[in-house]
């Protein structure tokens, strides 16, 4: 089975703009188990973005929605792949547009690790900064360190490294 290729993007003032799809379903009838394998397969087949949330469907009945983010010329590809893993009968979709920040990877310095940040830019300037969930865990495990210490101490670390850098730049 062929996967199509890469995303399509609009590049504007150094953020993206995306032509996705949104596909939904809603299920009443599926073992709730099956629910992580069936996000895998999804994020396998190149879903950008999969939730899955438990609901109160018609008649008052539980069950979950799932809902895929994916580039336009996945969309059939991945519905399939819903139909395949669940018990659906049918998927609603939606046309959208996504706009995401440049982002750029950079390691901070930590007394327990270099940790991996997400910056996030627009127009070159800096708008969002984020360590990086798994980094920061495994380094507060070797660490024997709360997580929260070391996503602090990576932001304080961070903070002084860009005001370092715009000194030199006056």
């Amino acid at each position: 089975m062929k996967i199509p290729g890469p995303k399509k993007t609009i590049k504007t003032n150094q953020s993206r703009i995306l032509k996705e799809d949104v596909i939904e379903t809603e299920i009443d009838d599926m073992n709730p188990q099956f629910c992580n394998f069936v996000k895998l397969e999804l994020y396998k087949h190149g879903a950008v973005d999969v939730e899955i949330m438990q609901h109160i469907l018609k008649k008052e009945r539980p069950g979950i929605r799932i809902r895929i983010v994916c580039p336009k010329e996945l969309t059939e590809h991945l519905a399939r792949v819903l139909f395949e893993q669940t018990t659906t009968f049918g998927v609603k979709i939606n046309n959208t547009h996504a706009m995401r920040l440049h982002v750029q990877m950079q390691k901070v310095g930590t007394r327990y690790g270099p940790v991996t940040v997400k910056v996030g830019s627009f127009d070159g300037k800096v708008l969002s900064v984020s360590p990086e969930y798994e980094d920061a865990k495994v380094i507060a495990q070797k660490a024997g360190a709360p997580l929260k210490e070391v996503f602090v101490e990576t932001m304080c670390n961070y903070r002084k490294l860009q005001e370092k850098t715009e000194r030199k730049k006056k």
